[in-house]
């Protein structure tokens, strides 16, 4: 039955293509001692989103993405400003910041936060239950059954991505071989904003969406946006670099949060987010 909703959706796929620019569809299986799993996954992706999740879901997925795609004047205009600037961020671009900040800081190999320290006003999940998520599964690769994990709660540190022989965190978050501590999706609660309202109290501000690239530099994440935009008109900025001690000046959060697939293995459901950031131009 499995393999027939398979090749259901190859079916489908191949009608909805025209529509997106790429469709991956994949089944997967995975045998960890005695427990197995075989899943079947898609990512859709077009211009600068990337979403995934069961196959059943590629319908929604495609619509989703035609309707979330931000339309933006392609005359680029330079970018004047240096320095820190109060920018919204997109859930794409946010979602990815917090999921270096949570390898890096929340690793439980090597973990650079106290439990119970008070850190940047979040709440965050880990959940690999969630199906719209290319990284859903029951078990990790040490064959530890998944459940929802709290790793920030109200601002402080609740947990850590554990496995069974990390110095810190219960396990549950064992990825590769060897085994290392990933989250599979980080869920970042919401606001009490609406996006509508960021942009009405601040007039102007420009919105960051897509992720060119990413990677840290000693304390600070810096990200080469796809999209950067203000009005309507499309701006050429560099990267935009935020340190970690930034996430403590969070402004505002948005109420609707939105699916991102950041890869095969790693989901992102995050709200938009007001904050300030370094930009670095050409």
């Amino acid at each position: 039955e499995k393999e027939d909703v398979y090749q259901e959706v190859i079916n489908k796929a191949e009608k909805l293509i025209p529509y997106v620019d790429k469709i991956v569809i994949k089944r997967i299986e995975r045998r960890v001692g005695e427990c197995k799993e075989i899943k079947f996954i898609t990512l859709v992706e077009k211009d600068y989103l990337k979403v995934g999740g069961k196959v059943q879901y590629i319908d929604s997925l495609v619509s989703y993405l035609q309707n979330e795609i931000r339309s933006v004047k392609r005359i680029l205009r330079d970018y004047q400003t240096v320095g820190r600037v109060r920018v919204i961020l997109s859930p794409e671009v946010f979602g990815t910041i917090i999921a270096y900040t949570v390898k890096t800081l929340l690793n439980g190999n090597y973990p650079k936060l106290k439990l119970y320290e008070k850190v940047f006003p979040l709440t965050i999940f880990d959940n690999p239950l969630n199906d719209i998520s290319p990284a859903f599964t029951v078990f990790d690769d040490e064959g530890v059954l998944t459940k929802k994990k709290e790793l920030i709660g109200d601002g402080v540190v609740q947990d850590y991505l554990g496995t069974l022989y990390s110095r810190f965190g219960n396990p549950g978050n064992a990825r590769g071989i060897p085994p290392e501590p990933d989250f599979f999706t980080l869920e970042i609660k919401g606001g009490d904003w609406s996006l509508e309202e960021m942009r009405d109290e601040n007039k102007g501000v420009i919105t960051i969406y897509g992720v060119e690239s990413v990677q840290i530099i000693e304390n600070s994440i810096r990200i080469t946006p796809k999209i950067v935009e203000k009005d309507g008109v499309g701006l050429r900025i560099r990267e935009i670099a935020v340190p970690f001690q930034d996430l403590l000046s969070i402004v505002a959060l948005s109420k609707n949060v939105k699916p991102y697939a950041l890869d095969e293995q790693h989901g992102i459901v995050s709200p938009y987010v007001l904050m300030p950031v370094r930009i670095i131009l050409f």
